[in-house]
Order: C-alpha cells, then structure tokens, then sequence
C-alpha cells in the first residue's frame, strides 16, 4: 500500500514561471513551467485557471510534466494560475494549491516611440492603443520630461508630456516607458550668450570679464565694493539701476553687459547749537569715508560756551572740535549760557526796596524791584544808574545787558492812590498834586466820566456818590472811582395787524435777547449801552400797510426798516398799521420807503413826557421829515 504523501506543503510550485508567447489574432497564449516534486509516488500535475483570483473555472490535467503552453485565451482579460500535484493512488490523492500568478492577455501600440527638440524644449503627446480593460502606465527616463497627463489609463488613451529648455550646449536623449514601450526624446544643446562685467574703482564684480551663457539659463553676479566705498549703482546694459550687491540675469536670450559704478563711502555729521551761539558749520554735513572735519563754537554776546556734546559724550567747554578719520556718521552739539550781571539795590531813609543789595540777573532777563515807604513817609524819588524815573513804587529792568544801581528816596508824608473801576471810562483831578502830602494837607478829588459813561461815587478812604469829593491827609490814602457805561431805553408800540421786530445785541430786563425777537401788538422796552445799534423791522400783516411811524413823537416816512445808530438817548417807536382797503381809499398816501437810519449826534438825556408827546391820536396827517437837530435821516425807496 502506497502512502498518500503530503503534498500541501511540500509541492515545489514556487519556482514556477509564466512564458508569454506572441498574441495571434483576438487569442493568446501562455506557457507556464514549474520544479518537479522530489516525491517518488507523484503521478501527474493539473494547471487551474480563470479570471478572478483564487476562483477557477478551469483547470488541465496535463500528466506528469513541468511545462505546458495554454492557448485560445482571449485578449482583453487578466488571468490567474495555480498548479496541484496527485499521487499514483486510486482514487489519487492531490494536494492544494500552489502559489498564484497572473497575466494581461494585452497587446499595445504607441503612435509614435521617438520625438524630437530644440534646445527650447516644448510639448508632445503619444497615443495608447491596447484592447477594453487592458491598464497600462507611462512613467519619464529624464527629469527634464514631464509626464503631464495620462500617468496611466485603460484600454485607448494619450499619454502627454513637457520637455524643458536645455540650458546646456551639449545635446541630450531620454529613454521613456509608455504603455511597456520605450519612447525616446531626443533635444538639441542650447545656443550660448555672452554677458560681459566690469566694475569701477572701488569694488570689484565677481565674476569679471566675458561670461558665455547658454540660452534660457541664469547668471548671477556678485558686487563687492572695497573698504571706505560703497556701490552707487549697477548699469545693465547701460541702464543705470538701483544699487545692489547682487544682479540676475534670468531666461538669457540675447547679449547683456553689466557694469557695478562704486562711490566713496560718506557719512553724515548733523552739527546743532542752542540758544546763545552757533556751530560753523550747523546742519547736515557729508564727509568722505576717512576724511577729517572741524567744527568752531561761537558763543553771541553775552553768552559763553557751557559745553559740547559728541554723540552725548560731554566734551567740555571747547570752542573748536575736530573729527579725525570720519568712518561712521556723527552729532555734534554745542550747549550755551547766559553770562550775569549785578544790580545793586539801596534805599534812603524813610523805606525799603525789595529785592535789596546785589542782584544777580542773566544777560537779556528781566528784574523787578519794589519801592515801599515807610508810615508817615512817601517815595520822593527812585534814581536808576544815578537818573530820576520818578516817585515809581515798583521798576522793571528789561533786557538787562550790563551792571546796574537802583535807589529809592523818602520823605516824610502819605501818598495818594486812585484806582477807577466799572464798565464805563473816566478820570480823578486831584487838587493840589503831589507825591507826597504832609499830614493836615486837604485835598480836593474831581471825578469827570468820559465819553458815554456815568461816575457812579468815591469808595475807599474818601466815600461819595458826588462827583467831588474832600480829603484830609492823616495817613497813605488809597480812592477809587467807579464809572458806568450808560444805557438807554427803546420803546417800540405796534398798534393794528402788524409787528415790530428787532434785530441785533439787545437786552429786555436786563437779560439778553435772541435775534429778531419779535414784538407783535404789543409795547415793548430794550435796554441798549451807549453807541449800540438797534435795528427794527416794521411788517404790517397781509392786506395791510403802514400808515404812520411816529419816533419820539415826531412823525417819520413810513420805512420797512428803521435803524437807530450810535444810539445816546432814549428812543421811542410808534408804528401804526391799517387796512389795505384805507389806503387805496386815500389817494394822497406816499409810498413806502425801504429804511431809514436815525444816528444821534449829542447825548441828550429827555423826559418820556417831552420825547412822547402828541401824535398818538391814529389820525391821518400829512408827514413831515425828521426835523430835530441832534439826528438826521436817512431815507431810500
């Protein structure tokens, strides 16, 4: 009895091998071969096979050889192999499957399989043509081509592809894989340019000389200027451009010349002084790489030199400085002093002055002084530098340039202060005059108000609301007058269907008003100060006129505006207003002018009853012009 051997581990099917052989018509073949069992009892071998792997439709009994060819596949499908061995049993004993293999039952074609380029380089494709479901990849054999698309495909296809320029004058070829086909790229070495260098004194540019480059390359150079210089700018092909240490030609296509232009290598020195003096030379300064440069401090009169800084480094109270070899950029600042001097302050018997003795005060500054009597006494003289500037209770010396004395004088007595004060203007006679008064001495104050104001009394050490006022000198007396600006009232009355409106600063009961306040049938007062304007707009209601303007009871033209200028007295406007059916009744009515401008010349103060008379009784009478001495009118159509 024959043992069944164990076939499953031991069939020596890894060395086995598929061989193709040439596809005739829609049908191929394969030939697979394969180790011999060293098992004695092995009778035969079976070949399986199908289209999926591991899942075989059909398998050969092919006996006991290691070879055997397979034919009548059709194309277009991929097929799997496995191969088991059976013993000469009966029934016989067969082991598993061996290891697997596989094949394309595929045939390819490429449209072309080699293509030609000029140092330029470009771009190409290549047609694939294999049968439905056959795969198939293409893959480059340089690094100058690209596959661009159709990396792989199945069954029909177009693999396309990019050549770059060659930048090298030796020619070059590429051997490609499309689709198990070898596709060759053949490109021309690449024409040559030449760029030519140079560089000024003062730097070099590397490298020098003629430079051959091959079209479409890039060349760089390198600019370097030499110690103590600097590169001013890079012509290419003589076009001058911004200074740099390095140039690219890129993409080369045609002749070029580059030339570096090196300058000496400057610094900046910026020379300030402050108050007091100057710096020669002040500003920027440019020097050259190495050079030396001198500075002179002046201080002005009556200044000197308190110090020199260098880049902030203190370098005393020189007037000169040199900076020796120049090699980065520097500051230079030149600090001033006011040079002093003494006033000498001293006072007589009978006071003080204050500060006293020896003052100390910078050149061009001010110093004040204060003269104080003592009681009993009054400052009879102030001497300064040995002249009189009067009986002064105080002196200011005033840009002070040179030494000075100041002396103050007293005598016995008691001075007189008057001082004035309110909202209008005016002045104090004082009778008699004097510096200073012995004790007893009567003296007799006047207080005359200026021009539109009013003295409103005495307050201090004489009081009175006259306007003389009687004082006996028994100590220093100190007076003040007080003056108010005079006011006026304005009356305005619109009497019938109209208004009165006014325009301008004005005030009612002492309290501002807006502009154009208006004031419709009804009496209205304004207080105005002194040579103020007051402007009033007269606006009779529709179908309505004016038929009178009555100005401190004296009849005007009827006016649409009506201006009171430099106003010094009292005002009173009456303005009648009628019905438009009246005035075409009344055949002998003027037309309406469009202002009139009421200016007083003189202050005169007058009673309401005098300014405020007849003409309120509304009756139609011829009107005359203004007739009063003090005003005058105004009138325009």
């Amino acid at each position: 009895m024959i043992t069944r051997p164990l076939l499953v581990l031991i069939l020596a099917l890894s060395s086995l091998s598929i061989f193709l052989t040439p596809n005739i018509g829609s049908a191929g073949q394969v030939t697979l071969a394969w180790d011999m069992n060293n098992e004695p009892n092995v009778a035969g071998y079976k070949i399986y096979y199908g289209k999926a792997s591991r899942n075989y439709d059909w398998f050969i009994d092919v006996g006991n050889v290691t070879q055997v060819t397979i034919t009548d596949l059709p194309n277009g499908s991929t097929y799997y192999f496995a191969a088991t061995a059976y013993d000469n049993s009966n029934p016989p004993i067969e082991s598993t499957y061996s290891d697997e293999v596989n094949k394309d039952m595929c045939t390819y074609s490429i449209s072309q399989t080699n293509a030609s380029f000029s140092a330029s380089g470009g771009t190409g494709s290549v047609s694939v043509t294999t049968q439905p479901g056959c795969t198939w990849t293409a893959s480059s054999g340089a690094s100058w081509l690209t596959i661009t698309s159709g990396k792989n495909g199945t069954g029909n296809g177009v693999i396309s592809y990019s050549v770059s320029a060659n930048t090298n004058t030796d020619a070059r070829t590429a051997s490609s894989t499309f689709a198990g086909k070898v596709f060759t790229v053949a490109q021309s070495g690449a024409t040559t340019y030449t760029i030519r260098a140079s560089a000024s004194q003062g730097g070099i540019i590397t490298p020098s000389g003629s430079v051959t480059v091959a079209q479409g390359a890039n060349q760089s150079f390198t600019v370097t200027p030499n110690a103590g210089y600097q590169v001013s700018h890079v012509a290419i092909d003589g076009v001058p451009q911004e200074a740099t240490s390095s140039y690219t030609f890129s993409n080369v296509t045609k002749d070029h010349t580059i030339a570096a232009v090196f300058s000496v290598k400057t610094y900046t020195i910026n020379a300030s002084a402050g108050p007091g003096g100057s710096i020669s030379p002040s500003g920027n300064k440019s020097v050259n790489h190495g050079a030396n440069q001198s500075y002179v401090i002046s201080p002005n009169n009556g200044f000197t030199i308190a110090d020199v800084i260098v880049d902030g480094v203190s370098q005393g109270a020189t007037g000169s400085y040199i900076f020796s070899n120049v090699t980065s950029n520097h500051t230079i600042s030149a600090v001033f002093k006011v040079n002093s001097f003494t006033i000498t302050a001293s006072a007589g018997p009978g006071g003080t002055i204050s500060p006293s003795e020896s003052i100390s005060v910078p050149n061009g500054g001010s110093q004040t002084f204060t003269i104080s009597p003592d009681a009993s006494h009054a400052i009879s003289d102030v001497l300064v530098d040995g002249s009189s500037v009067g009986a002064v209770s105080s002196y200011t010396f005033r840009n002070v340039t040179g030494d000075h004395t100041i002396y103050a004088l007293f005598v016995p007595g008691y001075t007189l202060s008057i001082t004035t004060s309110g909202t209008g203007s005016g002045h104090v006679v004082a009778h008699p005059l004097a510096t200073a008064y012995a004790p007893g001495t009567k003296i007799t104050l006047k207080a005359i108000a200026g021009e539109g104001s009013n003295f409103s009394g005495f307050s201090g050490d004489c009081e009175s609301n006259r306007s003389k006022c009687t004082l006996i000198m028994s100590q220093h007396a100190e007076i003040n007058a007080t003056f108010e600006q005079k006011n006026f009232k304005l009356i305005a009355t619109a009497i019938g269907n109209g208004s009165i409106s006014v325009e301008g600063l004005a005030s009612i009961k002492n309290k501002k008003i807006k502009n154009k306040t208006k004031i419709k049938r009804s009496k209205q007062a304004i207080t105005v100060s002194y040579g103020s304007q007051l402007v009033y707009h007269i606006n009779p209601e529709p179908e309505h006129y004016i038929k009178k303007i009555i100005v401190n009871g004296k009849p005007i033209e009827a006016v649409d505006t009506l201006t009171f200028a430099n106003i010094k007295r009292n005002h009173r406007v009456r303005v009648w207003f009628e019905s438009q059916a009246k005035f075409i009744q009344n055949p002998f009515k003027k037309a309406i002018a469009k202002q009139a401008v009421l200016q007083d010349i003189q202050d005169r103060d007058i009673s309401e009853a005098q300014q405020f008379d007849s003409y309120d009784t509304g009756e139609d009478t011829s009107i005359p012009p203004p007739s009063y001495t003090d005003q005058y009118a105004s009138l325009q159509q």
